[in-house]
C-alpha cells in the first residue's frame, strides 16, 4: 500500500492545473479529509471508496490531518499520493503549528489540482477555502453529519460563515442536510445531492452455508444469532441503548444471541466518550454476560463481520447518511435503525426493507430485536430487500458517476 511517490501523471510545475486537465482529460482534485487510511472514520472511508471508484478518471491527491504521530507524513495508498499533517490539540501552540504545516503542504501541492473537495468542515477548512480562492481553485464542500458540519452548524462563526460564501458547490448526502442548507439561505443553485455509496463488490450477502466458516474465521459462535453494531462509542452513536435492549431480551431466545460491538472504545480517541464506554461495560458486567459479547475495536475487516451476522442495529441519535447501515444492508442483514427524519428514512422504508425505531427508546429496540430473533424468515426477507435497495440506489458506481460529473462541470466553468 505504501511506497515511493510515483505520480500517475507527469506534472510540470510551471503548467497550470487546468492545462494539465486539458492534456490528460482528467480533472485534478485535492481531497481534504480529517483522517485517511489506515485511520478509520466514516468520512475517511467514504472518501477512499470514492477515490478507488474514480482513480482511473480523476487525478487525486489526499491531504489529511492525523492524530497518529506514527503515520508517515507522505505515502502512497492505492497508488494515490497521501499527505498527512499530524495534529496535536493538547496545546494552542501545537494546534497553530499543525495549521501552519497544513498551509505549507497545500501551497506545495497547489499546481497539481484545480478542485478542492472538502469532506466535512472543521477549523482547518477556513484557511484552505481562502487559499483556494486566492490560487484560483474551485471548491466543493461535502456535508457529512447533520447537526455537526451542516452549513447551519458550521456557519455560526463569522469566519466560517464568510468562508462558506466563497465555496462553489455544496454536496448534500441526505434530504436532512439539504433542508439545513435551505435554512442557511445559501444559493439554491450551488447545492447538489449525491448520496454516499457502497462498494457492493466488498459488501454483499453470502450463502447461509458459508456463514459457519466466516464465523469461525473471526471467532464468533456458529450456533447463536449475532447482532452487530458498528460505530464509535460516542453519545451520538448510543451503543449503550443497544446494550440495554440486548440485556433485556437475551434470555428470551435459545440460543442466547451474541452481541458484536465493532468500533473504537479507546477513551484516548477524540470521538469516544469514556462515560459511554464505562456504561456499556458496567451493563454487561452486571448482567454477567461477558462471554456473550464480542468487542472488536477498530478493524478493516468490516465485510466479514457483517456477513457473519444476522441483525444490524443502529441506535444513533445523529447521522448524515450512515455508511455502516448502508454496508449492513448491502450484506443482506435485517436492519434496525433510529428514525432520523431526512436521514435513515432515505434508506429504510419501515417494515419493508428494515425497521425504524424511536431514537433512544430501549423498549422499542428490545421489542424489535426479539421479534426478529424469533422469526428467521422475516430476517431473510428484510435483508433481501435491504440488499436490493443498496444495489439499485446507493452503489458506489452511482455516487462516483454523479461526483465525476460535478468535477467536470467545475473544470469546464473555470
Amino acid at each position: 500500500m505504501a511506497g515511493t511517490f510515483t505520480p500517475s501523471v507527469s506534472v510540470n510545475t510551471s503548467s497550470s492545473p487546468s492545462a494539465v486537465s486539458e492534456l490528460t482529460g482528467r480533472p485534478g482534485v485535492l481531497m481534504v479529509v480529517g483522517s485517511y487510511f489506515p485511520e478509520i472514520t466514516g468520512g475517511g472511508l467514504q472518501c477512499r471508496t470514492l477515490i478507488l471508484a474514480l482513480k482511473q478518471r480523476v487525478r487525486f491527491t489526499v491531504l489529511a490531518t492525523s492524530r497518529d504521530a506514527t503515520l508517515p507524513s507522505f505515502e502512497e495508498v492505492d497508488e494515490i499520493p497521501v499527505h498527512r499533517v499530524y495534529v496535536d490539540l493538547r496545546s494552542a501552540i501545537g494546534g497553530a503549528w499543525s495549521l501552519f504545516r497544513l498551509v505549507v503542504v497545500f501551497l506545495k501541492l497547489r499546481k497539481t489540482f484545480e478542485i478542492i473537495h472538502l469532506h466535512g468542515f472543521t477549523r482547518k477548512s477556513i484557511p484552505l477555502v481562502w487559499l483556494g480562492r486566492l490560487t484560483g481553485k474551485r471548491i466543493v464542500y461535502k456535508m457529512t453529519s447533520l447537526g455537526a458540519d451542516d452549513v447551519v452548524a458550521v456557519g455560526q462563526g463569522p469566519l466560517a460563515s464568510r468562508a462558506l460564501r466563497r465555496i462553489d458547490r455544496f454536496i448534500s448526502v441526505s434530504p436532512g442536510l439539504s433542508e439545513r442548507y435551505r435554512q442557511a439561505g445559501l444559493p439554491p443553485a450551488k447545492l447538489t445531492f449525491i448520496p454516499n455509496g457502497v462498494d457492493t463488490v466488498r459488501f454483499h450477502p453470502v450463502d447461509p452455508a458459508e456463514r459457519p466458516r466466516l464465523r469461525a474465521s473471526v471467532g464468533l459462535p456458529s450456533d447463536a444469532p449475532v447482532i452487530a453494531f458498528v460505530g464509535f462509542f460516542s453519545r451520538d452513536k448510543a451503543p449503550q441503548v443497544l446494550v440495554q435492549a440486548w440485556c433485556r431480551i437475551r434470555k428470551e431466545v435459545v440460543p442466547s444471541p451474541t452481541l458484536l460491538l465493532i468500533g473504537s472504545a479507546d477513551p484516548a480517541h477524540v470521538e469516544v466518550d469514556p462515560r459511554i464506554v464505562a456504561e456499556v461495560r458496567d451493563l454487561i458486567r452486571a448482567e454477567r454476560a461477558e462471554s456473550f459479547v464480542r468487542f472488536v475495536g477498530t478493524t478493516h475487516d468490516i465485510p466479514t463481520f457483517l456477513q457473519a451476522s444476522d441483525i444490524f442495529a443502529l441506535p444513533s441519535l445523529r447521522e448524515g447518511l450512515p455508511n455502516a447501515l448502508m454496508e449492513a444492508m448491502a450484506c443482506g442483514l435485517a436492519c434496525l435503525a433510529s428514525r432520523l427524519p431526512g436521514v435513515t428514512d432515505l434508506l429504510i422504508e419501515n417494515g419493508v426493507n428494515g425497521h425504524l425505531l424511536h431514537p433512544g427508546d430501549c423498549d422499542d429496540l428490545a421489542a424489535a430485536l426479539l421479534a426478529l430473533l424469533r422469526d428467521p424468515s422475516r430476517r431473510a426477507a428484510l435483508g433481501a430487500r435491504a440488499q436490493a435497495t443498496i444495489e439499485q440506489r446507493f452503489s458506489i458506481d452511482h455516487t462516483a458517476s454523479l461526483t465525476e460529473q460535478l468535477y467536470h462541470q467545475l473544470s469546464i466553468n473555470r
